[in-house]
């Protein structure tokens, strides 16, 4: 990322375009995808087909858009490119530092923070230092019999996460590349459909 000189939007950009795995966690227990309630948004860009567009919104409206205000503002230990996401009541986001966050959606007050998921560092890169960068994605697992909201996240040390959505607590993680290659960044939102969920590394 050094040659991008530090243009961190460029960077996402190329590595997107430029995924060459995709890696599918099948055999887990996967519960599909629940209704999306109006003010959820559980994935990159709302939904599996990433249109970024909720049908079922509407409090904001070309009319009443321009009244927002801001409610509260949430820090975390290192920088924040990972887009927020909505469930329940609850903001889930990652940072630099290499921790996934949860805050309540009305106050900003913060539930939880995840155990460390690891990081990469290079000090031949600019910056030389990434943590979560990947967008969650809220769904439902089956835990030892027990229907559970988990929060699937890319860790900076390029494990594949499922988090216990109200705890933070790691419920699993599978290992897709070598923490120490830049080349294994899990850049990527989860994507949870049918039962099986991918991750782009």
């Amino acid at each position: 990322w050094a040659s991008l000189g530090g243009n961190v939007g460029k960077l996402i950009g190329r590595l997107l375009a430029g995924v060459g795995v995709m890696v599918m966690a099948w055999g887990l227990p996967l519960a599909g995808a629940a209704a999306q309630a109006p003010g959820d948004w559980t994935t990159y860009l709302d939904n599996g087909t990433r249109t970024g567009y909720n049908s079922a919104e509407t409090v904001i409206t070309p009319a009443t858009a321009p009244n927002l205000t801001q409610l509260w503002a949430d820090t975390a230990g290192g920088a924040i490119s990972a887009e927020p996401v909505e469930a329940d009541g609850v903001v889930y986001y990652g940072s630099w530092d290499g921790y996934e966050h949860a805050v309540s959606a009305a106050t900003g007050t913060q539930l939880w923070q995840s155990p460390y998921l690891g990081q990469l560092i290079d000090t031949a890169c600019d910056p030389s230092t990434l943590g979560v960068v990947s967008t969650a994605t809220v769904g439902t697992i089956t835990v030892n019999g027990t229907v559970t909201q988990a929060v699937f996240v890319g860790g900076g040390n390029s494990n594949l996460y499922a988090l216990n959505a109200s705890t933070g607590a790691v419920i699993w993680n599978t290992p897709l590349g070598v923490a120490t290659q830049r080349d294994r960044v899990l850049w990527s939102s989860p994507l949870l459909y049918n039962g099986s969920l991918y991750e782009g590394v």
